[in-house]
């Protein structure tokens, strides 16, 4: 190999260690440094591969990532809408008239699409890296141990692609749907960029990449361990992904596909097939609601844990807790001392829409716990005014972990398919264990399409500003030609989506599911560098 070649590869391989490393210092004592690591030892040396991985996460936790995943599906949903203060810079600058998401800049810096993509990118490649040092039998592997760690670094490996691109294809991709299923959606790519000859990559069809994100997640379903053992895993291991993740994943990949049985099948295995019931991640008491967004220690996320969990994130890194600056990035609703609890250092840029008010208000404020504790309501004063705006404090708290993946999701996703299947006493069975917890009533049965909109509209508070109403508005109107139109609600029956704070941006009064202002271009810099691609 020419120096000049050899040279490249080494580029390549140190910023892939760049990445790693940025967030991980404390955890990587024991492991050689970056500086004297090669692309050779990070192919053949199993501590570096989990060095390798880190990286992934370190990538996957990072605010420029899932912070802007959140962010951005959270903007572009009917859940918020610009602070009414003029003095506070409003987040929605951003949003173009013409596209209902977000403006489209060749910087991918000012794009906040462009800018998950990109970040994304480095998930993908550090977890290409392993999987091919991994699958072509590289490492040297001295004992079962080792072949243990191994398998279970491949399944992380596949778990984390998986994920990068089941949220690319929010932005980039169509929601499934036969009418979709040859459009083009995001690159997914399977090899590792270690030199120029590996950047081309070509778009794959939205069929093409949901696919692959089911073999992905079946791969990392069989590889990963269900729990930690400190006699096998390192350390470190506590505070990464197991099974349940990859199983997690599954119900909510199937279930986005609206391919209800089989989300069934990995909502059960998560859960039980008890319904209105979870003994592995058992839902927060009512009083210890709050409690979900205010935890500050590394945690073992894994099941029979007695939390419903399943997994969040430290900050920056999988390994070391949040710093004040951490997730600073979270601060676009307000901020709360965790020490005092005082209302400090307020950024009341996004608040609630009129829509999620309307959708608690209609609910039972009196008693319900996720109103009571998580939602702030300004008063005249400072940054705050005008008085009477409603934000939410569940990203208030700097210094707390951030939930990715709880149980209260996939029991509304069951109530939701029950629903479907006609199995109405289960489906209210499954919405009222989350109605109790919040302190509210059970359900009473008014009608199938009454009972559809008491789950969408439960949904929509307890998964409120955690990035899951954009995606469900648009899973919800593309049901609009099956079976399920006949109790359908509106506006979802006519296949369109609410606009909420939309309708002053744009001059339609509807919008299509599969509208292309919902639906992000590829970033420019992306055609430059990528000879694959096809405008």
């Amino acid at each position: 190999m020419k120096k000049s070649q050899f040279n490249i590869l080494q580029t390549f391989a140190l910023l892939i260690i760049s990445i790693i490393m940025s967030s991980c210092e404390d955890f990587l004592s024991s492991i050689r440094n970056e500086n004297s690591q090669s692309i050779e030892s990070l192919l053949y040396n199993i501590n570096d591969i989990d060095v390798c991985i880190n990286g992934a996460y370190g990538a996957f936790c990072s605010n420029s990532y899932y912070n802007n995943v959140v962010l951005t599906q959270t903007l572009g949903s009917d859940e918020i809408t610009n602070t009414k203060n003029p003095s506070i810079l409003p987040d929605f600058l951003s949003i173009s008239v013409y596209n209902y998401y977000f403006s489209y800049q060749c910087n991918t810096d000012n794009y906040q699409a462009g800018s998950v993509l990109m970040w994304g990118s480095f998930v993908t490649n550090n977890s290409n890296v392993v999987i091919k040092s991994i699958e072509n039998k590289l490492p040297n592997l001295r004992n079962f141990n080792d072949t243990l760690n191994a398998e279970r670094l491949l399944g992380e490996a596949y778990l984390l692609r998986a994920c990068v691109e089941y949220y690319n294809n929010l932005y980039v991709g169509r929601q499934y749907h036969p009418s979709t299923l040859q459009l083009p959606a995001s690159l997914y790519r399977k090899r590792a960029i270690l030199g120029f000859e590996d950047i081309p990559e070509p778009r794959k069809t939205v069929e093409q990449v949901h696919q692959y994100i089911i073999e992905d997640l079946q791969n990392a379903r069989k590889l990963l361990p269900q729990y930690y053992e400190k006699t096998i895993h390192p350390v470190a291991y506590q505070y990464r992904c197991k099974r349940d993740v990859a199983i997690a994943m599954l119900a909510k990949a199937y279930f986005q596909q609206n391919q209800f049985d089989s989300a069934l099948v990995y909502i059960n295995q998560l859960l039980g097939n008890q319904t209105g019931a979870s003994n592995k991640y058992p839902l927060q008491t009512t009083n210890n609601y709050n409690q979900l967004f205010r935890i500050v220690d590394k945690t073992n996320y894994q099941a029979n844990s007695k939390s419903e969990i399943i997994m969040g994130f430290h900050g920056n890194s999988a390994f070391r807790p949040t710093s004040t600056q951490e997730w600073s990035m979270f601060h676009w609703s307000a901020f709360q001392n965790l020490q005092n609890s005082d209302l400090t250092n307020l950024r009341f840029r996004i608040v609630m829409d009129s829509a999620l008010i309307k959708s608690f208000l209609k609910g039972d404020t009196l008693n319900d716990v996720r109103f009571k504790n998580m939602i702030y309501i300004t008063k005249n004063i400072g940054k705050e005014s005008p008085a009477g705006q409603w934000t939410s404090l569940k990203h208030a708290y700097p210094t707390s972990n951030v939930v990715w993946l709880r149980a209260a999701e996939f029991h509304l996703m069951r109530a939701e398919i029950y629903l479907h299947k006609d199995n109405l006493s289960s489906s209210i069975n499954e919405l009222n264990i989350v109605r109790k917890r919040a302190g509210l009533d059970n359900y009473t049965f008014a009608g199938k399409t009454q009972l559809f909109q008491a789950i969408i509209d439960e949904r929509f508070r307890e998964m409120h500003f955690e990035g899951i109403r954009r995606s469900d508005n648009i899973r919800l109107a593309s049901l609009s030609d099956s079976n399920a139109a006949s109790y359908l609600p509106m506006p979802y029956k006519l296949g369109n989506i609410p606009l909420g704070n939309r309708a002053l941006l744009i001059t339609d009064s509807i919008l299509h599911w599969n509208d292309e202002r919902l639906y992000c271009l590829i970033p420019e810099n992306e055609y430059i560098y990528n000879p694959a691609l096809k405008r």
